[in-house]
């Protein structure tokens, strides 16, 4: 389980630390945990922000915790590039 708030610095996924775990860890066995928006400077932006970037960098199928009820049809669009705010290039095959 790799805890997402550890993936966010000033209020942006920091790529560099998805780049050493996507270099160090097999992610069909690791679930990645989104922050909740009631952490301290986390919003739903940033929530946003990091799923599209996890999608981006980890690849579709990568395993996303703390995912709300609401947000599962929009999440699921965007693993599969649906609508103007997925990722256009996957880094990932």
């Amino acid at each position: 389980l790799v805890e997402a708030a550890e993936l966010v610095a000033d209020g942006r996924p920091k790529p560099e630390m998805l780049a050493e775990l996507r270099a160090g860890l097999d992610f069909d066995r690791v679930m990645v945990e989104l922050p909740g928006p009631w952490i301290s400077g986390v919003t739903l932006s940033l929530i946003q922000d990091l799923k599209k970037a996890l999608v981006r960098e980890l690849g579709p199928d990568v395993n996303i915790a703390n995912v709300h009820a609401e947000d599962l049809i929009a999440t699921e669009a965007l693993r599969v590039g649906l609508g103007v705010v997925g990722p256009t290039t996957r880094l990932v095959d």
